[in-house]
């Protein structure tokens, strides 16, 4: 399901849906034979950044063969703060091997903030296997057939003045007042002048996008095209090159045709219908 091929751990995963919900299931096992590795979560922090990056209900679950009862253990504390870089929590707080008392919480079951297990709850071990069954209930995570959400956004294209005022700024001006002040004061007037200077050159305004579910056949393949393709189109419009534009089209093109090749045929009447219809109104693609 994801284009990444670990040799640290094993991790079979799938994608589940309905009409109303999407979840997507992230099994990790680290054997325990082995070392915890920076090779390990190098591959971990890869999997995650691509799993974290799924708009629908995340769950990845496991033996991680990492002590994170452990509070002083170094690679405890580097899971810990691997998955607060990406908004993601672990939710197993029992011994999942060994008794109660001096037992350690290897299994573990990890979602973003916002999806957090209503009740999680660990079987005593030794019963069928040496480790606890992790027992999770979640609410579903509906996501809405239509409607329209607001989003805070900047627009505004000038650099020049922007740059020259930030030069012109206490941030670049003031290096005597800096060195005596806190690094509690610092990140205050670094915020502050920063955003002064945004609000004056790119306003925040509020605006609307549409609220769409997740189409069946998008997968992680046309998940990375279309990155590829946004990436494109930044550098283009940076650059405003002949050669990036040609990249950046060539690649829009190739979107659209593994979406075609994946699209049943009502699907694709459908979209023929819109081509017709874009083709009357005079709207062409991107230039």
């Amino acid at each position: 399901m994801f284009n990444i091929n670990p040799t640290t751990f094993e991790v079979p995963s799938c994608s589940l849906k309905s009409a109303s919900t999407s979840v997507v299931y992230v099994v990790i096992y680290r054997p325990g034979s082995g070392p915890v590795s920076d090779q390990f979560f190098e591959e971990l922090t890869a999997l995650l950044e691509i799993v974290a990056t799924n708009r629908c209900q995340v769950i990845v679950a496991g033996d991680f063969n990492i002590h994170v009862n452990d509070l002083a253990d170094r690679h405890a504390v580097r899971l810990s703060e691997l998955l607060a870089s990406l908004d993601l929590q672990q939710s197993v707080k029992q011994p999942t091997h060994g008794d109660v008392k001096h037992g350690n919480t290897l299994d573990l079951v990890i979602t973003r903030s916002d999806g957090l297990p209503s009740c999680c709850t660990v079987d005593p071990p030794n019963i069928v296997s040496d480790h606890g069954l992790v027992v999770c209930q979640f609410r579903p995570s509906l996501l809405p057939s239509s409607g329209w959400s607001a989003l805070v956004s900047r627009g505004g294209r000038y650099l020049e003045a922007f740059s020259r005022d930030v030069r012109s700024s206490a941030l670049c001006v003031s290096s005597d007042e800096l060195r005596q002040m806190t690094s509690a004061d610092l990140f205050d007037v670094y915020d502050g002048t920063l955003r002064q200077i945004a609000d004056a050159h790119a306003p925040a305004f509020t605006t609307v996008r549409r609220i769409r579910r997740l189409s069946p056949w998008f997968d992680c393949d046309c998940r990375q095209a279309r990155r590829k393709s946004r990436l494109l189109e930044r550098r283009y419009r940076r650059s405003k090159s002949d050669p990036d534009r040609t990249a950046w089209i060539t690649q829009a093109h190739t979107v659209q045709a593994e979406g075609e090749c994946l699209l049943e045929p009502s699907h694709r009447q459908q979209r023929r219908k819109l081509e017709r219809i874009v083709a009357i109104t005079g709207e062409h693609s991107p230039t």
